[in-house]
């Protein structure tokens, strides 16, 4: 389920792996230092393409909220179904029924942060790397499962180094015989 979210007409793809990276994407976009929990009162969602079930009210809809949800759903695999208007209120109270958490009237770096946590079990990145390393074995390819992230692009030069190192090494061995 990826959708496209315009701010003026700037297009974002929904969802990312986390609101880190499309806060990135927004802050290249428009050229400003972006504060999550305000940027929809100066650059509210103006437009979704590709869900015709996702209706945003102007200067009432945050895109990083609507990216934690479409995250959830996506974690739970579900989808949007119903045509509603989407707007603060609306996402923060089916995020709570979604993860049974208690979300609303705390803090925007709180909820993102329950939301994450939620969504990554384990929300330290060292140690959820790590793990994810462990995890895999030899035979698992990291191109088998591509994502666009800075930790995914390491992880598949990591595997790219490896592989020339193993050629490397079966072009001196067939030399010497």
């Amino acid at each position: 389920m990826l959708i496209k979210a315009y701010i003026k007409k700037h297009m974002f793809h929904l969802p990312t792996l986390d609101n880190q990276i499309l806060e990135t994407q927004v802050e290249q976009e428009l050229n400003i230092k972006v504060d999550k929990s305000q940027i929809f009162k100066l650059y509210p969602l103006t437009k979704i393409e590709d869900n015709e079930n996702i209706v945003v009210e102007k200067q009432r809809t945050n895109i990083f909220l609507l990216n934690l949800l479409l995250m959830v759903l996506k974690h739970n695999k579900k989808g949007i179904i119903a045509q509603e208007h989407y707007n603060n209120e609306f996402i923060i109270s089916k995020l709570e029924k979604e993860t049974n958490l208690k979300l609303e009237n705390i803090p925007f770096d709180n909820l993102e942060k329950a939301i994450m946590e939620y969504v990554t079990p384990s929300c330290n990145k060292d140690n959820m790397s790590e793990s994810n390393d462990k995890t895999e074995s030899e035979n698992d390819s990291i191109f088998e499962n591509v994502e666009f992230s800075l930790n995914w692009l390491s992880k598949a030069q990591k595997e790219l180094n490896h592989i020339q190192e193993k050629l490397k090494q079966k072009e001196v061995k067939s030399k010497k015989n």
